[in-house]
This record gives structure tokens, C-alpha cells and sequence, in this order.
């Protein structure tokens, strides 16, 4: 009696304990603490003596506050305990076996996050939001397809790689790098799987897809076949924006804007003395003395030894004006070099901004305003050439081409911004470039782009001003702008010369640059997404997706707009940025990737584009994966080094069935592979993630044709191994099953032998997913790849619902996303 009264007592006294606040003083609450103390003592004698912790506070401030000392772990040991038990039960689980066959199907497709690193919140949070709602869908009764995907392929990785091996590039074999690769990838999976599973997270586990499959990487070859097939793949010279540290091109979704200090500086192209007496006549300024000529604004001088031509907004008015001292304006900065007589030219409207902040103690006078339409066909002098006399007393400029450093006008150009007069250099700038390609005659020139990939100047610069050769576009952040004006050299042996400097040193030895008082602007500039590098423009050979062609791009925004998007406010920033495609640039110049399966002649540097050639390539992958085409690349490097004829007529054994493919050059006519050589280039990475929908789906398809195991059949069958699919894992742990069966296309290329053509097939359409849950970052990113994929290859969304989730902040200021299909 007295042994059970005890034990009521004390649960009365335990039960207050956590009632009320515990006083110092109160007798009642030292026994409290007591009772509280072997309480817990009993709780854990059953536990593992080895995991109890004794909680000692050291903390002076502590000691004035009567707290019950526990011996409770403070690692609670989940993972050696019962929740590790839970979580394995419910893994083995399959849950849409055990679901009635005749239930509604719900699938989640998963972006592939990238594989090149331990998961961070981001990732967590996307995943748990995506294993809540299969759960939830599971409980109303559905069959949940959700398979976990894995981006593998691209920069991260293949950086990663460069980092361990000893060796370069250059000595290292693509196929034994490829290798390296791989295994660095399956690392990163399995150290991603094991804390998802960690988590909780419930998903069909075995059916997880790899970009870097065999089967996955010939279904994509598959994917572009069809491209080629429908004359949507294309090949061409294009101004792109350029990594220097990643070494390769960027599509517009993988440019990131970052504030940056840029130096602003005002230039000074005088006119040709043909057509400045042309003008002066026309508008009666033959008094006035002064040399006339544009005055022109840029951040970026290193630009103006490539400059091409001039372009004005047609509509703008234009004011021929010279500077006049004005004794009331005072300044602090002194007494200032009178400036030389001169006519500017610059629009009306700017024309104030400008004198005041490059010449704040001068005013100036208007001689007259001009339309644009009076200037347009003007020529100047090249910013860094001097205007030159021949025996003809009619002067010439050097190295000027039909149509260059003349006057044009362009509606995109804005009369507000600087002088309103845009500086064209279409081989280092994106938007110039695609502004030359719209102007007659300069279009058809070539373009100038004497740029390395690491960015510097290349030995064509040289014609121009020979001392730019090797320097660097961009200014090294070891030298400063006042480096300009110090007697100290402008190179040193840790970095390469600034190029931008020297171009401003030689400009003010011709006295025409003006630094406003301010002299750094600090505007948006685009960096690299990766890396963070700032990024440059160079005019290199790339393969683009045209998407204007078959007007992909509405279609694609009229599948969006039957899209559910959650929240709402995302469909506007969505199809905003899906308006500005025009076009996608499919080539990295990189190696871990999908191969661009094309063929070049030689003889007439013709891009063969054959869609069966890449059928026959696909087999092959399948097979052994892109090992093989890289194989047949470092036997065709081999045989280049060895300055061999053989070519590649011993290497090409490309089997489209049972038929050979021959390949035939349209250009001109050749069908002899040793006059062929490989595309090195590889697929973008987007392309990669975004055909997943299309692959991955279709197989989802296939296996819910099957008939599902039932519960009454594995209670019948008590032996079932629940991880009897683990065993059609190959040796080397990459999966067995086939996303997609070997299929083959339907012919319309002049590629099969005399032999009987047999019909191919194309991929059989794969339905949309119910539902994809990515971070707001991928609106420009994995959501536009998917949709434009699933446009393309099967004219139908991806999916029916979008929900887009916020970032999660991190203890730095910089926000974390799921990080889906990127790579970072």
C-alpha cells in the first residue's frame, strides 16, 4: 500500500513539475527533481549503457537556476534504432504493387538534381515537399509512380576529375577520363540516395534514372535523330556567351546578372574627310573649326579594336555641338586642360548629361539638330587607326571591308542610354552579333573575333594593334584603374597584360577618350553559373535548336497556358522568359557528355547531318555506352598526331538494323569515310534533364502494362524477395532495364546501302506527368528545356501541374535552391 501511495505520489509531483515553474526556494520541487531524476533513470535502463551521456552544464549564468539534470542521451541514436527499422520496413515496401491494378495512376516526375556532391537543404526541402504529396496521393488510393533522377553528366564533374588527375587533358584518353567520371558519379549517388533514405523519403527506388545510363544516353541520341529528321538541328558561326574558366559556350539560361564596377568611359571616332565635308556642307559649318566626328560611350574599351560599324535609332533627333567656356560654372577639382576643338555628334536629349559629366567647368552650343536619316552611311575612322592620304589626295583607312565602320540605324538601339550611338563589335558581343546579321551589306562580311577560349587576344588582333596580342580581355583584379595613370608597367609575371588598358593607353596617345568624374559604373553584367566567372562573347561554330522554325516557341506557350501553375504569379515570369527563345544552342565544347553524333568532310568542311547514321550510333551506345564514340575519337586523334590518311574508313562499322549506313556528303558528293572526321562537340546538359520526361515516362508506361503483383500474391508467396530487382544490376552497377526499346526510324535520308529499306519507327509518345515540384530557379532553366522537348518531340506538355517553391536561407546571405537539373 504504502509502495503504491508512493508511487501515486510521485507521478502527481512529476505531473506539476511540468505545470508550473519550479522554484528555488520550494522544497516541493527539489523532490520533484528527484523523483524526475530516477524516473529517467528507469526510462533508459533498457537502453544501451554506451549511449547514455551525462549533460554537465558549465555555464556560470546555469548555476542560478534549479534545472533537472538528465541522463538522457542527447543523440538520440535513430540510426542504430527503431526509426532505422521503420524506415527499412516501409523502403521494402512497394506500395504500387500492393495497390488495386484498376486504381488511378499519379505520377511525380523528378527534376534530376546534379550529381557532384553531398545534397544541401535546398534539395531536402524539394524532396520532402514531393514525398508529402506521394504520400498523400498513396492514401487516397492512387498508384504513385515517383523515380528519383540523377543529372550526371557536364562541367562539375568533369572539373572535379580534371582537379584529381595528375595528368592534362591532352595526355589522358576520353575514354579512360569518361571512366573516371562515371565512378566519381555513382559515388555521388549512392552518398545521395543513402540520405534521402535517411529522410524517409519513399520512392521507387530501383526504377531511379541516370542520365549516364547506356540506355538513357542512346534514347537521347534517338531524341536528336529526330531533330535532324525534321530539319530543326543546324550548324553555323554565332557570337555566344563565353566561360573563359569553363572553356565553353552558355545558353541564355545559364547566364547569371551580377552587379559589377566597370569603367565608363566616352570615345571619340572622327569622321572620314569625304564625309565630314559632305556634312558640313549640307548643314553650312564650313567656319567653324574643330574636327567633327561621333562621340560614342562603353564599358568595355577592350571591345573597340573589333569594332565593326555604328548603329543609331532611326527615329531619334541628333545635335552637332562644340563645347564654349563657361567662368560660372565652378568645380572642385581645379584648373582643366582646355580640350581640343571639336564637332560631337550625339543625340539631342543626352546631349546635356554628357558635358556635364565629362566637362562640368564648360557649357556648349548646339550648331544644328539633324535626323537620323542625315547620318546614316557616314564613315569614320577605326578607333584605333589614324585616317591615312594616298598620291590621290583622297583619304583611305586601312583594312576597311564594303560596308564597315559606316552608320546605321536600328530600331533596338536606345536614344537615352549614353550618347544614344551604339558601338557595334558583333564578334565579342551577343546582342551586336545578332543586330550585324539584320544590317545589308555587313551581314555578309565576316566576322572578327580574335578571341583564345581562355580569353585572350589572339595573333589576328595583330593587324590592328600588335601589342594586344596575348592579353586579356578582361582586367586581371590585381591591377587597378589608376594603373593607368602610374609609371608602372601594366603586366606582371602572375597575370597576363589587361587588354582593356592598353586599348585606353592607346587612345589617350590619340587623344580620344574622355573619363567622366565618375569613373566606374556599376551596372548588371553576365557571369557564368557555374563558376561565377564574368563571362565574354566569342564567335565560335556551334549546333542550335530552331526553335522559330514550325513556330515551336508558340506552341510551346500555348501548352503552357493550359498548365496549372502553382502559385499563379509564376506562369507570368514563366512565359515571359520562354517568349525571348529564339533559338537553343545544343554544343558544349566539353567530353563528359552525350555525343553529337555528326560527321565533317574534310574536303569541303560540310556538317553531314544524317538521322540514320545517328540511329546506327545509338545501337552502339546502347551497347557500351558513349565510351564508343569516344573511342572511335581518340583513335582518329592518334592517327591525326600520326598525320595517317587512313582516316576513319577502318574505325566506321555502323550497323542501322541489319543494313550498313552509308553517309554521303552533301557538299560534294564524297561517300569515302576517310574523308570524314568526328564532331567532338556534346549535348547541352539541359537537353540532357529535359528529354527525361519523354524517356523516362514512356518506360513508366511500359512496366504499367504489366500486371501488378497483388497483396494476395506476395502473402502466397512468403519467400518473395522484396530486392529481387537489385540482381538485374550489371556488374559494374548500372542498371539492366531499357528506358526505351532498340527502335528503329522512318526513313527520309539518301543513307541505306542498295539494300531493302525496312520501315522504322519513332519513339512511342509518353504521357504527362501529373504533377513537377522544382525551385523558382528553374522557370528559366529545367521547366523551359522540358517544355520545349516535349513541344518538340511529341507536341504535348510535359506535365499538368507546376508548383514552384521558394529557397531555402541559409546562414549566408546567398539563398539555396533545390538545385534541380543544375549544376551547382
Amino acid at each position: 500500500m504504502d509502495s503504491q501511495m508512493d508511487k501515486n505520489g510521485r507521478e502527481g509531483e512529476e505531473n506539476s513539475l511540468f505545470l508550473s515553474p519550479i522554484s528555488p526556494t520550494s522544497s516541493s520541487s527539489s523532490s520533484s527533481f528527484l523523483h524526475l531524476s530516477s524516473l529517467s533513470q528507469s526510462l533508459i535502463s533498457s537502453t544501451d549503457s554506451s549511449r547514455v551521456q551525462n549533460f554537465e552544464t558549465i555555464d556560470p549564468l546555469n548555476q542560478t537556476q534549479q534545472k533537472p539534470t538528465t541522463t538522457f542521451p542527447k543523440n538520440s541514436g535513430w540510426r542504430t534504432g527503431t526509426e532505422t527499422l521503420k524506415i527499412d520496413y516501409w523502403s521494402q515496401l512497394k506500395f504500387d504493387e500492393l495497390t488495386n491494378s484498376h486504381a488511378p495512376t499519379f505520377i511525380l516526375h523528378d527534376g534530376p538534381p546534379y550529381a557532384n556532391g553531398s545534397l544541401h537543404f535546398g534539395h531536402l526541402y524539394n524532396k520532402i515537399l514531393k514525398d508529402i504529396i506521394c504520400k498523400h496521393r498513396r492514401l487516397q488510393g492512387h498508384r504513385v509512380s515517383f523515380r528519383l533522377g540523377f543529372d550526371c553528366h557536364g562541367l562539375p564533374i568533369e572539373t572535379e576529375i580534371l582537379k584529381r588527375s595528375q595528368e592534362g587533358l591532352r595526355t589522358t584518353s576520353r575514354v579512360r577520363f569518361i571512366g573516371e567520371c562515371r565512378e566519381f558519379a555513382e559515388q555521388q549517388i549512392r552518398s545521395q540516395e543513402k540520405t534521402l533514405r535517411d529522410y524517409g523519403i519513399l520512392a521507387d527506388w530501383d526504377k531511379s534514372y541516370k542520365t549516364m545510363d547506356f540506355t538513357y544516353e542512346a534514347a537521347e541520341i534517338r531524341r536528336v535523330a529526330q531533330l535532324a529528321r525534321r530539319g530543326l538541328l543546324w550548324r553555323g558561326s554565332k557570337t555566344q556567351h563565353w566561360c573563359p574558366t569553363c572553356r565553353t559556350s552558355l545558353a541564355n539560361a545559364e547566364v547569371d546578372e551580377i552587379m559589377t564596377d566597370d569603367p565608363s568611359r566616352y570615345v571619340f571616332l572622327p569622321v572620314v574627310s569625304r564625309s565630314a565635308a559632305s556634312l558640313r556642307a549640307k548643314f553650312s559649318l564650313e567656319d567653324v573649326q574643330g574636327d567633327l566626328g561621333f562621340l560614342v560611350w562603353t564599358t568595355a574599351t577592350w571591345s573597340l579594336p573589333l569594332n565593326s560599324a555604328l548603329v543609331i535609332p532611326p527615329r531619334a533627333t541628333f545635335s552637332l555641338f562644340v563645347l564654349v567656356p563657361n567662368p560660372l560654372l565652378e568645380t572642385d577639382t581645379g584648373p582643366t586642360l582646355e580640350p581640343l576643338p571639336r564637332i560631337f555628334i550625339a543625340t539631342t536629349r543626352t546631349v546635356a548629361a554628357v558635358v556635364k559629366a565629362l566637362f562640368p567647368s564648360h557649357g556648349f552650343r548646339v550648331l544644328v539638330e539633324v535626323n537620323a536619316s542625315d547620318l546614316v552611311g557616314v564613315e569614320y575612322v577605326q578607333p584605333l587607326l589614324q585616317e591615312q592620304e594616298d598620291s590621290g589626295n583622297e583619304h583611305r583607312v586601312e583594312r576597311r571591308r564594303d560596308g564597315e565602320w559606316r552608320v546605321y540605324s536600328d530600331q533596338r538601339v536606345s536614344e537615352k542610354c549614353g550618347t544614344g550611338i551604339l558601338h557595334l563589335a558583333p564578334g565579342v558581343g551577343p546582342e551586336d552579333f545578332s543586330i550585324c546579321k539584320s544590317l545589308e551589306p555587313l551581314r555578309s562580311l565576316p566576322i572578327f573575333s580574335p578571341v583564345s577560349p581562355t580569353g585572350h587576344f589572339t595573333s589576328q588582333i595583330s593587324e590592328l594593334m600588335p601589342s594586344l596580342l596575348g592579353s586579356s580581355v578582361l582586367c586581371p583584379h590585381s591591377h587597378t584603374l589608376q594603373e593607368l595613370e602610374s609609371s608602372l608597367p601594366i603586366s606582371s609575371e602572375e597575370a597576363p597584360p589587361c587588354g582593356g588598358m592598353l586599348v585606353e593607353r592607346k587612345l589617350k596617345e590619340l587623344d580620344r577618350v574622355y573619363r567622366p568624374l565618375e569613373g566606374l559604373l556599376k551596372h548588371g553584367q553576365g557571369h557564368c553559373w557555374r563558376c561565377r566567372t564574368r563571362l565574354i562573347g566569342r564567335t565560335t561554330d556551334q549546333w542550335f535548336l530552331d526553335l522559330q522554325k514550325q513556330n515551336i516557341v508558340e506552341k510551346a506557350s500555348a501548352l503552357a497556358s493550359s498548365l496549372k501553375f502553382e502559385p499563379p504569379s509564376a506562369a507570368t515570369s514563366f512565359l515571359k522568359h520562354l517568349s525571348t527563345r529564339h533559338e537553343w544552342c545544343l554544343s558544349r565544347q566539353r567530353i563528359w557528355g552525350v555525343p553529337i553524333p555528326v560527321l565533317h568532310c574534310t574536303q569541303c568542311n560540310e556538317a553531314i547531318i544524317n538521322a540514320e547514321f545517328m540511329e546506327g550510333v545509338a545501337e552502339r551506345v546502347e551497347k557500351e555506352g558513349i565510351e564508343y564514340w569516344n573511342s572511335l575519337l581518340d583513335q582518329q586523334q592518334i592517327r591525326h598526331e600520326a598525320q595517317s590518311t587512313e582516316g576513319l574508313a577502318f574505325l566506321l562499322q555502323l550497323p542501322v538494323g541489319e543494313q550498313l549506313a552509308t553517309v554521303r556528303c552533301n557538299g560534294c558528293g564524297t561517300e569515302d569515310y576517310s574523308k570524314f572526321r568526328l564532331e567532338t562537340d556534346v549535348l547541352d546538359v539541359w537537353f540532357d534533364s529535359g528529354v527525361s520526361s519523354s524517356i523516362v515516362l514512356a518506360s513508366d508506361t511500359r512496366d504499367s502494362a504489366q500486371t501488378p503483383v497483388t497483396l494476395q500474391k506476395l502473402e502466397a508467396n512468403p519467400n518473395n524477395n522484396l530486392n529481387a530487382n537489385k540482381n538485374s544490376h550489371t556488374s559494374k552497377g548500372r542498371p539492366n532495364t531499357r528506358p526505351e526499346s532498340s527502335h528503329k526510324t522512318e526513313a527520309n535520308c539518301k543513307s541505306l546501302t542498295k539494300k531493302q529499306k525496312q520501315p522504322l519507327t519513332a519513339p512511342a509518345p509518353a504521357p504527362a506527368s501529373d504533377l513537377c515540384v522544382e525551385g523558382l530557379d528553374q522557370e528559366r532553366g529545367w521547366f523551359q528545356s522540358a517544355l520545349l522537348c516535349s513541344t518538340i518531340l511529341e507536341n504535348k506538355c510535359f506535365t499538368k501541374q507546376l508548383i514552384v517553391h521558394p529557397f531555402v536561407a541559409a546562414a549566408t546571405p546567398n539563398p539555396t535552391s533545390d538545385g534541380s537539373t543544375t549544376e551547382e
